[in-house]
C-alpha cells in the first residue's frame, strides 16, 4: 500500500512539472525565444574568412541566411520537444489515472488475502475480512488525499521557484537602474555586513 501511495504521489507530481515546463516552452514559442538548452545546442557555427570577404556585403548576408537557418532549426526543435511534451501528458492521463491506482489496491489486497485464506483449507478470520473491507472502502479516499498532498506540494514548490524568478529580475532590474557607484557601494556594504558577522 505504502509503494502504491508514493507511486500515486510521483504520478501527481510528474505531470504538473511536465505541465510547468510545457508552458515555459509554449511561452517561449509565442515571445520567440529559445530555452537555453536550445541555445547551448544550435549555435552559429564560426568559420574564418578572409579579410576582404569579411568586409564584404556578401558576407554579411550570408550571414544573416546563417542566422536565419539556424533560428528556423532551434524553431523546429522547439515545436519537437513541445509535442512531445504534450504526449508524455497524455500518457500520464490514460495510463497514470486514481482509477487505475485504485484497481492496483484493490488487486492487491484481494491477492495478500487469497493467500492469507490459508489456500480454502481453513475459513479467512474475521479480524482480516474486516480489513480487508477497510481496505476496500478507504482505498479510494486514500488515493484522493495522496493526489491532494502531491498537488499542494507541486503548488508550493512552483509558487517559490516562481518567487525566486521574480525575485531574481527584480534584483536584475534594481541593479541596471543604479550607477555603477551605487552598484559598487551595495556590494562593499553587503561585505561589510558578512565579516561583522
Amino acid at each position: 500500500m505504502k509503494s502504491l501511495l508514493k507511486e500515486i504521489y510521483s504520478s501527481e507530481c510528474k505531470p504538473l512539472n511536465i505541465l510547468a515546463s510545457l508552458e515555459s516552452l509554449e511561452h517561449h514559442a509565442i515571445a520567440g525565444t529559445f530555452p537555453p538548452q536550445i541555445l547551448e545546442s544550435f549555435k552559429t557555427p564560426k568559420f574564418q574568412f578572409s579579410t576582404t570577404f569579411t568586409n564584404s556585403g556578401d558576407h554579411q548576408a550570408s550571414l544573416v541566411g546563417l542566422e536565419n537557418t539556424v533560428s528556423e532549426c532551434r524553431g523546429s526543435v522547439l515545436a519537437r520537444f513541445i509535442e512531445m511534451k504534450k504526449m508524455g501528458l497524455e500518457t500520464y492521463a490514460t495510463m497514470l489515472t486514481i482509477r487505475a491506482f485504485r484497481q492496483k489496491i484493490e488487486a492487491t489486497v484481494k491477492t495478500t488475502f487469497d493467500t492469507l485464506n490459508f489456500q480454502g483449507v481453513e475459513p479467512c478470520p474475521e479480524y482480516l475480512i474486516k480489513d480487508r473491507e477497510d481496505t476496500f472502502t478507504n482505498g479510494p479516499s486514500i488515493c484522493q488525499r495522496a493526489t491532494i498532498i502531491a498537488r499542494g506540494d507541486c503548488m508550493a514548490e512552483n509558487a517559490r521557484k516562481k518567487r525566486k524568478l521574480q525575485h531574481k529580475v527584480d534584483s536584475d532590474v534594481t541593479m541596471t537602474e543604479s550607477g555603477p557607484s551605487d552598484i559598487t557601494k551595495t556590494i562593499r556594504d553587503e561585505m561589510e555586513k558578512m565579516f561583522k558577522k
